[in-house]
């Protein structure tokens, strides 16, 4: 399971990558992520992978807070996710 509480990612400049977004994917289920130029696709990606981190929110995959990890264990969760 996947969640994203409340997440944004601001930056310089006022600029949003995301603004307040909030969803679930459970278990098996598939999801496609679709929308215009500058929606903010590539920005949600990247946190999937944890290659940026939200400025505020929390994302939560499995039983483990995406925020908390150390960058010693974020290739555990690269093995798991599939982008």
């Amino acid at each position: 399971m996947i969640r994203f509480t409340h997440v944004s990612r601001k930056y310089d400049n006022d600029n949003y990558g995301l603004r307040d977004i909030s969803f679930s994917v459970e278990q098996g289920e598939f999801v496609y992520v679709v929308g215009r130029s500058g929606a903010g696709k590539s920005t949600l990606l990247k946190m999937f992978n944890r290659e940026e981190s939200p400025t505020s929110g929390e994302i939560i995959m499995g039983n483990v807070k995406v925020a908390r990890l150390r960058d010693s264990q974020v290739y555990k969760l690269r093995r798991q996710v599939g982008v």
